[in-house]
């Protein structure tokens, strides 16, 4: 069954956090939402990546028994964050019925063709009823058609009504001989407050930031040396990274 938003208010309040294909829980977003904001984030690992030919399935039952297995504590986040390849996973969930609170999809894939392809996917381009979600994409995405978003919003207005928060926040969109993944990646939106602004609306939550000094404890001690925080107070200019 799905959680609702009663389930919901008896949690401790915790965000979820869904990485990307070729991604994992301790990337530039992940880090940001387990160890920058104060309310911290689970962010399960997933087996996301083009060698693992079932990479799809293997991530949403590993996103679902996390789900489960929270419940199970009373720790149930209050909102899901789905990162591309981990967007389409969040969709599932909830078309599957596994997850009806709120959601933030970033640059998500569940409509991208050869996602759906690949995996044998139907096509979902709208959210159910009374869904609240907020889309944080790039208008010059090289990976994943901004106009899914769009569409996705579209669809489910239509269908649905205006009634609740759904949401399109357009993120920095260059052009492509600057960024040949046209922010895909959208490094930024942990930089500029957006992801923050996006779960405190969504939850209703008062969330600050933590210093350096916390991120690097935090880090620490939930992923030893890994060195996942270095990011997190480096402009975003200055971070290498590549096209997934």
């Amino acid at each position: 069954m799905p959680e609702t938003s009663n389930e919901l208010q008896g949690t401790k309040a915790k965000p979820m956090y869904l990485h990307g294909r070729e991604g994992d829980p301790c990337g530039s977003k992940g880090s940001y939402m387990q160890f920058k904001l104060s309310c911290g984030a689970h962010a399960p690992r997933m087996p996301a990546t083009s060698k693992n030919p079932d990479a799809f399935n293997e991530s949403y039952n590993i996103a679902k028994k996390a789900l489960s297995d929270l419940k199970k504590q009373n720790d149930l986040p209050n909102v899901i964050v789905g990162s591309s390849f981990g967007g389409a996973v969040l969709m599932k969930l909830i078309q599957e019925g596994h997850w009806s609170g709120p959601s933030v999809f970033l640059a998500s894939a569940h409509m991208k063709k050869e996602i759906r392809t690949e995996y044998g996917l139907p096509l979902w381009d709208s959210l159910p009823l009374d869904h609240r979600a907020i889309f944080i994409h790039s208008k010059t995405d090289a990976l994943v058609l901004y106009q899914d978003s769009v569409d996705t919003i579209a669809n489910t207005k239509e269908r649905n009504g205006d009634e609740g928060i759904l949401e399109l926040w357009t993120a920095r969109s260059p052009s492509l001989d600057k960024d040949q993944c046209g922010n895909h990646r959208l490094h930024e939106i942990s930089k500029d407050g957006s992801l923050r602004r996006a779960v405190a609306i969504l939850t209703g939550m008062k969330i600050t930031e933590n210093d350096e000094t916390t991120c690097r404890k935090l880090c620490e001690k939930r992923c030893g040396s890994c060195g996942s925080c270095r990011d997190l107070d480096r402009p975003v200019e200055e971070i290498e990274f590549t096209c997934h």
